[in-house]
């Protein structure tokens, strides 16, 4: 049996060791982001044209550790510079350029760690020519805090950027503008003529408001009038309430004058009365008396 070679070992190794690993009901993505990029290719003297993409994680946990590397076409795009993301970088880092690649390994110090989701580094590149290139995610290794690898997919390992000549960038953002200008009319005619509807409704509801306005103050005018008329009246009323109470006290003293000149008349008729049959019986008695004792002379 032939044996296999060390590099041929190696060679498998490195490759197998690329291979993004995967553990069931590992969710930790990556990403590189956006998917397209387009920009306009200018000769600066005193400037640069860049592009940047960002590496994004979903779902890290514990990450300590990371390699990774990422190609371009040389003759399209240069390296530029990189810049932490979303959780900023507190440890070893290097950044080793090439013509059409990139690579970067680093480590957190001290208890620092990067977990979540969010955009882990942001690359920037060079504009140098007119071309379409990939930027492209070629390799990446991570690893936790325990020191055992983190287990992940891609989503999007790779970026188009179409770089255009500048005449041609111009005309196409022009077309766009006249696309955006003229879906912009649109949208202002049609919100015009709603205008011009709700300026109508606005004119007819106003026109009502003064009515009602005239409506209203005359109704208030004649609310004064009665409020005063109403015054009057109550105070008329209290007039008349307090000479119907000093009436009731008149009759009531009267009734009782009258009730007890009534018992007075009642009793003195009783009197006079028993005087008259007192005196009728009195007189009756002394007439009866003076003809029983009258002499008798035969």
């Amino acid at each position: 049996m032939k044996r296999l070679s060390f590099w041929t070992l190696f060679t498998v190794f490195m490759f197998t060791s690329t291979l993004p690993l995967t553990v069931s009901g590992q969710s930790t993505s990556l990403s590189l982001e956006p998917p397209s990029i387009e920009v306009p290719f200018v000769d600066l003297e005193l400037g640069e044209i860049v592009v940047s993409v960002n590496l994004t994680f979903n779902n890290i946990s514990y990450l300590k550790k990371f390699d990774l590397l990422l190609t371009f076409d040389g003759s399209m795009l240069e390296y530029y510079t990189d810049h932490a993301g979303d959780w900023g970088y507190g440890g070893s880092r290097s950044t080793s350029p090439h013509y059409g690649s990139v690579s970067m390994s680093g480590e957190l110090l001290d208890e620092r760690i990067i977990s979540g989701s969010g955009t882990f580094y942001t690359f920037t590149f060079r504009v140098l020519n007119v071309g379409s290139s990939q930027i492209s995610l070629q390799y990446i290794y991570l690893e936790d805090k325990f020191g055992s690898v983190i287990p992940y997919i891609i989503s999007n390992d790779n970026v188009t950027t179409e770089i255009i000549p500048l005449e041609t960038w111009v005309d196409g953002e022009y077309e766009e503008l006249v696309q955006t200008y003229d879906l912009l009319l649109d949208d202002f005619q049609t919100l015009n003529a709603t205008h011009m509807v709700l300026l109508s409704d606005y004119s007819s509801l106003n026109s009502d408001y003064d009515l009602l306005l005239d409506d209203f103050q005359t109704l208030n005018a004649t609310h004064m009038v009665l409020l005063s008329d109403y015054s009057s009246l109550d105070s008329a009323y209290e007039q008349l309430d307090s000479d119907y109470d000093s009436l009731n006290d008149d009759y009531s003293k009267l009734k009782t004058d009258y009730e007890k000149k009534e018992e007075d008349i009642s009793t003195k008729t009783n009197l006079m009365y028993l005087f008259v049959i007192t005196t009728i019986a009195l007189g009756g008695t002394v007439a009866y008396l003076v003809t029983k004792k009258k002499p008798r002379f035969q």
